[in-house]
This record gives structure tokens, C-alpha cells and sequence, in this order.
């Protein structure tokens, strides 16, 4: 008689979710691309294209870039206005929402120019404006990484600030959406190489 499957193991067992995967040009229509400079009046600007090596043997070949340049300054000297931020954010939700069930971490394929990026994601809630976000950061320049984040250790947040009341993104929750961000208060060009954004047990 074969004994029970410990929880580890039937954790192991569940199938990773791919939330989005850039190896073609389709996925970018899903996302758009918003800054300070299209919705505050500010001048920061960016863009989202799809980047593939025909020649390119090792590695990722084929992903999305995401790149442009943030602007701290305000259009007309506005005061109390946020700027300096450039952001994808998903088009329409996923339908029906993606149930995390037994997943446990997030997991992206990247190449940063070494800025501080930010992951955000979309629970189904009550609450629209709740968000999970987890940093994407401390990243050698130029290569491509593997970021492994807990889903536990995202930090629930709302209109941008971090929410008193905290609850963890466990396997009861639902997700409707993702999304990335960049606002880490350095004026100048930015860089990031996309390949694909996963959940794992």
C-alpha cells in the first residue's frame, strides 16, 4: 500500500501559471503603457515593444522591453502632484479570475538595467483599489535573471500607500490582473527585458 503524499509533495505537483509570456508580440496588446507624462501633466515618457534575436542561441530570444525615461519635473510647477512614474498595467482583467489555490511564489524572467522595479498584482476584491506589490530590485545590469518572490511576502497597498490593515496573498485568493512599475525618484533613461511572469507551487 503506497503512503499519503505529504503536503510538499502534492504542492510540487501543481502546475505552474503562466500570467504572461512575451516569446511573441501578442501579449503586448494585453498591457498598456502609462506615465506621469500622459496622465499628471508631467514629462516622463515610455514605451512597451516586443524584442526578438533570431541569432541569439543562449538565453532569451524573444520578450517584451519596456523602456522610456522618468521626469521628476512637473509641467507649469504644479505643486502636490506625484511624478516621475512610468507603469503597465493590464488592459482587461483575466476572465474568469486566475484562483492561486496551492501557489506559493511569483516568479519572473527579466534583465534589468539595474533600477528598483516594482510588481504589481491584482487581487479580486472588494476593494478595487487593492494591490499586492513586491520589489524587483538589487539585479546585476545587462543579464538576465530569475526573481523569485513569496506571494505571502507582497505588501497589500491602496492609491499607493501601503495599507494599515495588512492581508496576505494566500492560496484562497483570486487574481484579476498585473501589472509593473517604475518609480524609484531617479530622473533618466530606463531599460527592462521582460520574458515571462509566472506563479509556482
Amino acid at each position: 500500500q503506497l503512503a499519503p503524499l505529504s503536503a510538499e509533495q502534492l504542492l510540487s505537483n501543481a502546475e505552474p501559471i503562466v500570467l504572461a509570456s512575451f516569446a511573441n508580440d501578442e501579449t503586448l496588446a494585453r498591457f498598456k503603457v502609462v506615465s506621469d507624462g500622459n496622465t499628471l501633466d508631467g514629462n516622463s515618457h515610455a514605451t512597451l515593444s516586443h524584442v526578438s534575436e533570431a541569432n541569439n542561441t543562449e538565453g532569451d530570444s524573444s520578450y517584451a522591453r519596456f523602456t522610456g525615461s522618468l521626469d521628476r519635473q512637473v509641467k507649469g510647477h504644479q505643486k502636490n502632484v506625484r511624478s516621475g512614474f512610468a507603469a503597465l498595467q493590464q488592459v482587461d482583467d483575466y476572465s474568469p479570475p486566475i484562483y492561486l489555490s496551492e501557489m506559493q511564489k511569483l516568479e519572473l524572467r527579466v534583465r534589468s538595467d539595474g533600477r528598483s522595479y516594482i510588481i504589481n498584482l491584482l487581487p479580486d476584491s472588494f476593494n478595487l483599489d487593492d494591490m499586492y506589490q513586491g520589489n524587483i530590485t538589487n539585479l546585476t545590469p545587462g543579464e538576465w535573471s530569475t526573481v523569485t518572490l513569496n506571494l505571502k511576502d507582497l505588501v497589500l497597498t491602496g492609491n499607493g500607500r501601503t495599507r494599515d490593515f495588512q492581508r496576505s496573498l494566500d492560496g484562497n485568493a483570486k487574481l484579476r490582473g498585473i501589472g509593473l512599475l517604475l518609480a524609484d525618484e531617479i530622473d533618466g533613461p530606463f531599460k527592462l527585458d521582460i520574458s515571462s511572469i509566472t506563479v509556482l507551487a
